[in-house]
């Protein structure tokens, strides 16, 4: 898949998805037509976070942004975020890296984010919620690239 189809994908489960305000949801990636590898299981990790945003309670004036980049050895995907409100409960649990089904009994509002979790552990890479203050957040993701096997 390209970011830009992964993008305008992302988009429209954002627009169907948003409730209260709508999501300003942007991507500045230069070439858009760039093709991502897993692009599948990607789109599928990345739309089960941007409905976690979602579904969270936020400002009117709220931004989304996804930028993504292909390098030689991993594809690291970065949402930063602005204008969403996460409870402090919340955060505790996001915080617990080996939080697991159990609390998505309890917190049901895990789900998206506990999916996104289970796809980047098929995907060998890792996610990496950074609070910077109440309103803003950045999603860091690393997903390693396949090894090409080299005969000497």
């Amino acid at each position: 898949l390209s970011i830009q189809s992964i993008f305008l994908t992302l988009s429209k489960s954002i627009r169907e998805a948003s409730v209260d305000f709508p999501v300003d949801f942007c991507c500045p990636v230069f070439d858009q037509q760039q093709v991502i590898e897993k692009g599948q299981e990607i789109f599928s990790m990345l739309k089960n976070l941007v409905l976690f945003f979602c579904q969270q309670p936020k400002n009117k004036e709220n931004m989304l942004v996804l930028d993504i980049h292909s390098g030689s050895s991993a594809t690291e995907i970065m949402i930063c975020s602005k204008g969403f409100l996460f409870s402090d409960s919340l955060i505790e649990k996001i915080e617990n890296v080996n939080f697991g089904y159990s609390e998505i009994l309890n917190f049901p509002e895990l789900l998206n984010y506990y999916a996104t979790k289970k796809i980047m552990n098929k995907l060998n890479g890792n996610v990496q919620f950074m609070l910077l203050n109440e309103e803003e957040v950045v999603v860091l993701m690393t997903v390693p690239r396949i090894a090409v096997q080299t005969g000497f």
